[in-house]
C-alpha cells in the first residue's frame, strides 16, 4: 500500500504502475465521476430537499447514475438519502 502525503492524493489519485516512483501520479477518473457532497440535516429544510428525486444511502451511486439520472447528475447525501439536485447546482455547490 501506497502512503500519500495529502488525503486528495489517496482518494482521486493512483500511481501509473506500482515499478514507477510514487509521486507520479495518473488522475483516476472513476473516483470524480461518483462524487456525492455532503448536506448537513439541518439544511435539509432550508434547500427543500424532499423535493428532489431520491435513493437510500445503502443503495447504488454508480448504478443509479447508469441506469436513471445519467453520469453527469449532481448528488448531495443527507442524513440517511442521497439526493439529485441537478436541477439546482447551487445546492451541490454549496455542499461539503
Amino acid at each position: 500500500m501506497v502512503f500519500c502525503r495529502s488525503l486528495e492524493r489517496m482518494l482521486f489519485y493512483r500511481p501509473i504502475t506500482a515499478s514507477q516512483n510514487i509521486h507520479h501520479y495518473k488522475a483516476d477518473t472513476t473516483m470524480a465521476k461518483y462524487r456525492v457532497k455532503t448536506i448537513a440535516v439541518a439544511d435539509k429544510e432550508k434547500y427543500q430537499l424532499s423535493q428532489f428525486p431520491n435513493f437510500h444511502k445503502s443503495g447504488s451511486v454508480s448504478g443509479m447514475k447508469k441506469l436513471y439520472y445519467g453520469m453527469e447528475a449532481k448528488l448531495v447525501k443527507c442524513g440517511n438519502y442521497i439526493y439529485n439536485v441537478s436541477s439546482r447546482p447551487e445546492i451541490y455547490d454549496n455542499a461539503k
